[in-house]
């Protein structure tokens, strides 16, 4: 991690341990974090965050994913819930931000550094040049 990284730290509740502490061990880095979040779930609900805290007390921007509590839109007969709206929204609000991020960077001037699909020309070599130049941070998950 770098003091330059930002977090994006999606969660629709925002109160389970493992996501307010990926946000407070950011914090304490020097690093910014985004939530996305449903302010309306994390709001109705105490926190299991052992310091008490919830994700969007401890991040710079707040993105609110307008979920439900319970992050479930369909109700079953007998009361049970599902099709839970979060995944979708923090998926388009991820590329949403991509996209602007993007924008911005080209407007300075800045060739984003961004993959491209290995399915259309040259993008083999792309990728391996991007590679290439950020080996210190790149993890790759395959061998």
């Amino acid at each position: 991690m770098h003091p330059a990284d930002v977090f994006l730290i999606a969660s629709n509740s925002g109160i389970n341990g493992a996501v307010v502490e990926m946000a407070r061990l950011a914090r304490r880095n020097g690093n910014r974090v985004v939530a996305v979040t449903s302010l309306a779930h994390s709001e109705a609900v105490p926190t299991r965050d052992p310091a008490g805290e919830r994700l969007f007390e401890l991040a710079d921007v707040v993105i609110d994913n307008c979920g439900v509590p319970g992050d479930a839109a369909y109700e079953l007969p007998g009361g049970a819930r599902i099709v839970p709206t979060s995944t979708m929204t923090s998926v388009l609000i991820a590329q949403l931000l991509t996209a602007e991020i993007c924008a911005a960077l080209v407007a300075r001037g800045i060739d984003p550094p961004v993959y491209i699909s290995e399915n259309v020309e040259a993008g083999d070599a792309h990728n391996a040049a991007l590679r290439e130049r950020y080996a210190s941070c790149i993890r790759r998950h395959e061998p």
